[in-house]
């Protein structure tokens, strides 16, 4: 299982609107998965799916603006994605008269989007107001995270891992030339065919320091415990050196509370 390879994309500062207008530009109603519940009881994020609208929007003139649309009683919480042609679109490619512009049709993985919430959701169910869907949701306070960073890592966001829902979930950090990412799921993200670089103990657990053939940027320590495989992986930002040393992820590793 490779866990850590590709970055989630982010959308910063967009909060919960409980308004049920649709302005200019929208494009269509997406689904979401991966509720995570912050510490603030009031704030949720979830990963929004924007590859189902790529068949009507080309994502060449940057991606969707996303709006949530919230719906609270005192049973459920109901979120409706919302995405709309971006305000600050990105510059378009002149194209001769008549001549038609492709798009590249790339792929991208789920969009986070931040939730504000008028009262804390408690034991309320959460629902997919476009599927119906409930959600499950993880509570950010009851993940162990690391009391020693290298100088300069920022707490990104805890998400549910993509391929990983039973009971996976991920902490991210940005730090000066790359990512780090702190997994917790329920089966080692080792393969036998990954390089071991050495053995040592963390929190008293048997651990292995390893990198990935498929990914030379990427080095992790992981372990298990009672109940879960742990996962401490530096992704560095330029391949094909990870941004972090095997001794400072011991470091890191053992430093969890």
């Amino acid at each position: 299982m490779a866990l850590l390879v590709i970055p989630l994309l982010t959308v910063v500062g967009i909060s919960g609107s409980h308004q049920s207008a649709r302005p200019a530009g929208f494009l269509a109603d997406v689904e979401w998965s991966g509720a995570v519940l912050q510490i603030d009881p009031r704030k949720l994020t979830i990963a929004v799916d924007i590859n189902t609208i790529a068949g009507s929007y080309c994502f060449d003139s940057g991606l969707p603006d996303l709006r949530p649309v919230v719906s609270e009683t005192a049973t459920k919480v109901s979120i409706r994605a919302r995405a709309f042609r971006p305000s600050n679109p990105s510059p378009t490619q002149s194209v001769p008269a008549g001549a038609v512009l492709a798009c590249s049709g790339r792929g991208y993985r789920p969009v986070t989007v931040t939730v504000q919430l008028e009262q804390p959701l408690g034991t309320r169910s959460l629902l997919d107001a476009k599927t119906g869907t409930r959600h499950p949701v993880f509570e950010a306070g009851t993940l162990p995270t690391p009391s020693w960073l290298p100088a300069g890592y920022v707490d990104r966001i805890i998400r549910w891992q993509d391929d990983s829902p039973q009971g996976g979930v991920m902490q991210e950090y940005d730090g000066p030339d790359g990512l780090l990412r702190v997994g917790r799921g329920p089966e080692s993200p080792t393969t036998s065919s990954d390089k071991v670089l050495t053995t040592a103990k963390v929190l008293g657990h048997p651990a292995k320091v390893f990198t990935y053939n498929a990914a030379p940027n990427v080095i992790c320590v992981v372990w298990n415990d009672s109940e879960y495989w742990w996962s401490i992986c530096s992704v560095g930002a330029n391949p094909p050196r990870a941004s972090l040393s095997a001794k400072e992820l011991l470091r890191i590793a053992n430093s969890m509370r």
